[in-house]
């Protein structure tokens, strides 16, 4: 074609569709990647702190100072349980360079030289019997053989005490325990037996034997008094009410007679057990973080393990507690300083939690599950929500600036996202 043919269909477009066509604009910038990782500000209104992702990195620093943590993930839910593990799996390596390197740190300034290096131990919902103890030690901590023969014999003893429908499914936990072989971490049992579930959902507390209900309960007196506040109550409503409804039709028509205060019952006696257990290894072995993988149900709205946890660690930030609905400004800068630290002592973090997890009637997550003068009387969802992937800003509740570090307020209090 001639220069002058050129110009010319350059300037006088062959067919409609040339007719109308626009030059390409500029590509516009892709949004800012969102925070992964938030906390829970329970604020009236609650609202979410995100961490950058040099605030990641402090929070993984504090986390590595509490006496536990629990993780809440989708163990019932095939899709979401391998995202769930992978997070899982990650955090659990942060956590451990962090305990691991802190020792090296210390030695570098001279400081304790002759310390012991903090050791990371993962808390697992099996039952805690001698002979899934003495499995799961040999599995970590033994020098591994051969790993596919390693993995039949403790799947073999394993299988031997829990159920389709139990919260540890093998499959699901395979690459969390081949990541605790590899790194030599401990691995804990801290469920009870499905035996003591089963008789406590047909016969209710009562069916326990005297000697057993000791055992699995300790603190009898803060078991019974922390089902008696109003904070309590909407749980048991709302988050122990619909595990409940998931339960029964999960059990295929087994459990359909099951009354709702026997399955309550077979929850508070599990996660009071979990806690107790939790509890003697913390007090019993020194400078150890107890990292407890457990289902989100169990996790969230904290009355379930975390606030029988801090109780049983604790017992005076129980007392506390107790007394919060008359608490004034003359409170004493002892009791203020206690709960303060108890507060730091145990923490919980959702992996990926959604709207409907939280009971949400929106697309944003619930925060709270109750507002206003309840409030004070409510547990955060968590206190600290982490995704896998950027979550969508839809689902983010009342989100502040982000921060780089712990301590730190967002920039302006503001609800516009920077890192947004």
């Amino acid at each position: 074609m001639s220069i002058g043919g050129l110009i010319s269909s350059s300037v006088h477009p062959t067919s409609a569709s040339e007719a109308i066509s626009l030059p390409d604009l500029p590509t516009a910038p892709s949004p800012s990647p969102r925070p992964f990782a938030y906390s829970v500000e329970m604020k009236s209104p609650p609202c979410l702190i995100p961490r950058t992702a040099r605030g990641e990195t402090s929070l993984i620093q504090r986390l590595s100072n509490a006496e536990a943590i629990l993780l809440g993930s989708h163990m019932r839910n095939t899709e979401q349980a391998k995202r769930d593990v992978s997070l899982e799996i990650n955090l659990l390596k942060r956590l451990l360079a962090h305990t691991r390197g802190r020792i090296e740190r210390i030695r570098e300034k001279s400081i304790g030289s002759g310390g012991k290096e903090r050791e990371l131990v993962i808390g697992l919902p099996l039952p805690a019997n001698t002979e899934i103890i003495a499995a799961l030690d040999a599995y970590t901590l033994l020098a591994p053989q051969n790993i596919e023969e390693d993995d039949k014999q403790l799947f073999d003893i394993i299988h031997k005490y829990i159920r389709p429908n139990d919260d540890f499914q093998f499959s699901y936990f395979l690459s969390l325990l081949h990541f605790a072989k590899e790194q030599g971490v401990r691995l804990l049992p801290v469920d009870v037996s499905s035996q003591v579930i089963d008789t406590v959902r047909e016969d209710g507390l009562g069916g326990i034997p005297e000697e057993i209900k000791t055992a699995l309960v300790p603190d009898t007196t803060g078991f019974m008094q922390s089902v008696l506040g109003d904070g309590f109550k909407r749980y048991s409503e709302t988050v122990l009410g619909n595990t409940y409804v998931d339960t029964v039709l999960a059990s295929n028509g087994t459990l359909s007679k099951l009354p709702v205060e026997n399955y309550i019952a077979s929850r508070l006696i599990r996660d009071e057990s979990i806690a107790a257990r939790a509890t003697k290894w913390i007090q019993t072995n020194e400078n150890v973080l107890l990292v407890l993988c457990l289902s989100e149900d169990q996790v969230k709205y904290g009355y379930g393990v975390q606030e029988r946890l801090k109780r049983n660690l604790h017992p005076e930030s129980a007392e506390m507690d107790s007394r919060s609905d008359s608490k004034t400004d003359t409170d004493t800068d002892t009791e203020k300083k206690i709960t303060e630290t108890v507060a730091n002592r145990v923490y919980s973090v959702l992996l990926n939690p959604t709207a409907s997890d939280s009971y949400s009637e929106t697309v944003q997550l619930r925060l709270s599950l109750a507002y206003g003068i309840f409030l004070k009387d409510q547990r955060p969802l968590a206190d600290f929500l982490w995704f896998s992937d950027f979550p969508p800003v839809k689902l983010l509740t009342r989100p502040k600036n982000a921060i780089n570090a712990e301590g730190e307020k967002p920039p302006g209090e503001s609800s516009i996202l920077k890192a947004f």
